[in-house]
């Protein structure tokens, strides 16, 4: 019980990596990075910053599905020709859209790596074991989370 008081004095909170945002940025879009910003800046109590990245994230996810329809919708309306088979529009529609999805991802790391300060602020050090407790039900019991490897 004494180790357990130890590491919690010592460990650092925090949830994602720079990697990590990038990767769930790439499959999951701007959605889900902002929710990883907030949930970085939440761990660290910087609790009202936390929701500021929330709004702009969901309405560029909104953005990029409508730019992503419109096109597609366009290039079906005028040019049928193209695309005849319906499961050839799908792969098409799908492949944009993760195309959207890896380019917005590649702009957010290009500018976190160019703004050292801005990654500083968001991002914890990870030189220290990364976990949260949650409290199981109102037991006294602990769930210990884990989301880096250097505790094995």
């Amino acid at each position: 019980m004494d180790t357990i008081k130890e590491q919690e004095n010592i460990i650092k909170s925090g949830l994602y990596s720079p990697k990590q945002l990038f990767i769930s940025a790439t499959i999951g879009g701007p959605a889900i990075a902002a929710f990883i910003i907030a949930c970085n800046l939440w761990a660290t109590e910087k609790r009202s910053l936390a929701v500021i990245p929330v709004l702009p994230g969901l309405i560029l996810g909104f953005v990029i599905l409508f730019i992503n329809v419109s096109l597609f919708h366009f290039i079906t309306t005028y040019y049928p020709h193209i695309l005849t088979s319906i499961v050839l529009r799908h792969v098409v529609a799908f492949a944009l859209y993760f195309l959207l999805l890896a380019g917005f991802a590649a702009i957010i790391r290009f500018i976190l790596k160019r703004n050292k300060k801005m990654e500083a602020f968001i991002f914890p050090d990870f030189d220290a074991n990364v976990f949260h407790q949650k409290d199981i039900s109102g037991n006294s019991h602990k769930l210990y989370i884990f989301t880096d490897n250097s505790h094995i």
